[in-house]
């Protein structure tokens, strides 16, 4: 999959290049160093499994851009009998426009599966998205929610 439009004026997602693979890395670190409880995790340990999840699964990641210019990452691919949502990045320039909400639709509308995500209890402000986009807790493991959207019909 090339290059492909989501339905919001302007914005495209399209394969990362390599270069983008530390940019995602640091994004995911400044989520958890934003919102775990950094003291009380095996803190190296944490990120080294984050960077070769990332680079085991590059290929995985879409580039998000609006109107030219880069606006985030995402990794959206089946796990089982389910879709997960692993990562949804939108850099903070353009968070707050409705970017992410036309990414989660966009995913919603590519299956009929289940479709599970974890997110930060501290991240209230993605914990609303989610909440809003359908989706809802069923476990909470540590500092954060497992959330699902339960299968729809396409």
């Amino acid at each position: 999959m090339e290059e492909e439009i989501i339905e919001f004026p302007g914005l495209m997602s399209r394969p990362v290049e390599p270069e983008d693979e530390e940019v995602i890395f640091q994004l995911n670190r400044a989520l958890i160093d934003r919102y775990e409880s950094v003291e009380t995790i095996p803190y190296k340990k944490v990120l080294d499994w984050v960077r070769r999840e990332i680079r085991n699964h590059l290929g995985e990641y879409r580039a998000l851009f609006w109107q030219g210019e880069k606006t985030g990452y995402y990794r959206f691919h089946q796990q089982g009998a389910e879709m997960e949502l692993s990562d949804l990045y939108i850099l903070p320039k353009w968070q707050g426009k409705g970017i992410g909400t036309a990414v989660l639709a966009h995913c919603i509308a590519q299956t009929n599966l289940p479709i599970s995500l974890y997110v930060f209890v501290r991240n209230t402000g993605a914990f609303r998205l989610y909440t809003r986009m359908g989706f809802s807790i069923y476990q909470q493991v540590g500092t954060r929610y497992r959330m699902r959207r339960e299968a729809s019909a396409l």
